[in-house]
């Protein structure tokens, strides 16, 4: 009976810190809860010593059990998720079962609610160092390698389809991927590096274009009407800003670039970019627009020969 009773009073002292409690407290109540279930509330029948406090949290000793237990080396899992046109590295970390002993250790992590948990290691993810470095900013470098070579896999085998009769031999082709897909240190954005190529090879021959047709009748037209005809072909405000700039000369007026035949309309276009970069906050200090405008330049190379899609 009295057993009994004891047992009524904790189940209804239980549901009232459930109703209580947040994410975190609840996860915790569950270490106690299996942990009197497995001892047969062998505590709860000791005179001597008082109810243990519910809920309790793991202290740094019990912490480092917990960690220590639940680590295994991670497995690794890849999806392609058409739909949302995302691939999904994941590494699964599948905790062992614990000894009998420390069930209710377990039971804590794998709670009903697992939002506290979730929400610790996003943070840890932000926060953590490895070695001199932030975690997250050095995991980018290992999975853009394992990116890599997945394709490389997958042309490896893809090519085996192929009549390599008709074609060159696989080495050297894979040899040749490896090399331009290789990771440099201070490359752009290949997507920014793209756009900006493909934008100078519309302005460029644009400018040029422009001049040929004005530098005649330059001279005798009015300001409005030439600041008219600029516009059509280009970004006026970075047109006349990127000639000042070359010219050194804060009053230089858009005549000049007609005016000047040794002045490069090359120059020009590539001072505009360099303008609408930094308006964007790319640091072109660590990364040139010359380098920019190659990679991107390599890019329209390597894509020449693809197909345009059916619509």
């Amino acid at each position: 009976m009295q057993v009994r009773s004891v047992l009524s009073d904790y189940i209804v002292r239980l549901e009232k810190l459930h109703l209580r409690s947040c994410n975190c407290r609840q996860d915790s109540l569950r270490i106690e809860e299996a942990d009197n279930i497995s001892q047969g509330y062998s505590s709860m029948n000791r005179k001597t010593k008082s109810p243990r406090r519910f809920p309790r949290i793991l202290n740094e000793n019990e912490a480092i059990g917990l960690e220590k237990l639940a680590w295994n080396t991670p497995q690794f899992l890849a999806r392609v998720k058409t739909e949302k046109r995302a691939v999904d590295f994941t590494f699964r970390i599948s905790v062992p079962q614990f000894p009998k002993h420390y069930r209710a250790l377990q039971m804590l992590l794998f709670a009903s609610t697992t939002e506290s948990w979730e929400k610790a290691f996003r943070e840890a993810y932000l926060k953590s160092k490895y070695g001199d470095k932030d975690l997250a900013k050095f995991m980018v470098n290992p999975l853009h390698e394992l990116f890599r070579a997945g394709v490389k896999e997958w042309l490896d085998e893809t090519w085996d389809l192929e009549d390599t009769e008709k074609g060159p031999a696989k080495p050297p082709r894979l040899e040749a991927f490896s090399k331009g897909s290789q990771m440099r240190k201070h490359q752009p954005d290949p997507r920014v590096a793209l756009r900006l190529a493909r934008r100078r090879n519309r302005l460029l021959p644009a400018a040029r274009r422009l001049r040929i047709r004005l530098e005649s009748t330059v001279s005798s037209m009015k300001p409005e009407k030439l600041r008219r005809e600029i516009s059509r072909v280009l970004p006026y405000g970075g047109f006349l800003a990127a000639l000042r700039n070359i010219l050194k000369d804060l009053i230089a007026g858009p005549g000049q670039f007609f005016n000047r035949s040794g002045l490069s309309a090359k120059l020009v276009i590539e001072d505009v970019l360099k303008s609408e970069l930094e308006k964007k906050g790319y640091d072109i200090k660590t990364i040139s627009v010359k380098t920019y405008l190659k990679v991107g330049e390599q890019l329209i190379n390597c894509l020449s020969s693809l197909p345009k899609p059916l619509l």
